[in-house]
């Protein structure tokens, strides 16, 4: 069973289950249904989600970008865990470290952001692009 997380404008951030149709396919070959197992309603439109993999159930996490610039951490059980805040303007892209200590950022407003996620600070803001 594998799970896939999906973001859009309406602010919803939507949880499926990938399953094989059959037993004899392979996700690889066959066959596969999505089914819609929880939805997480964000105030803003949501631009990005990340859904970590932690070995450690408890410690799986989804962090969601969205239309206000701020990044959500939330729990695999939808708890609400943390909000980072410092970008200008909405990150497009977010990816945590293997053991989910660290989360970096890439926003429009052409930074780099190095979050901890212990405690949600900012380690570092780098300016990423030009253009």
């Amino acid at each position: 069973m594998t799970t896939v997380v999906s973001g859009s404008a309406d602010g919803k951030v939507k949880f499926w289950i990938v399953e094989p149709e059959d037993e004899e396919d392979t996700p690889n070959f066959g066959t596969l249904t999505l089914a819609h197992t929880q939805t997480l309603e964000m105030k803003d439109g949501v631009v990005c989600v990340k859904y970590t993999y932690s070995p450690e159930a408890d410690k799986t996490l989804v962090c969601v970008s969205s239309l206000d610039s701020t990044v959500k951490v939330f729990f695999a059980t939808l708890k609400f865990f943390l909000s980072l805040y410092g970008h200008k303007l909405p990150a497009l892209a977010l990816d945590t470290a293997d053991d989910d200590s660290i989360l970096v950022s890439g926003g429009t407003d052409k930074m780099l952001k190095i979050w901890g996620l212990d405690f949600g600070d900012c380690h570092r803001s780098m300016h990423g692009h030009t253009r």
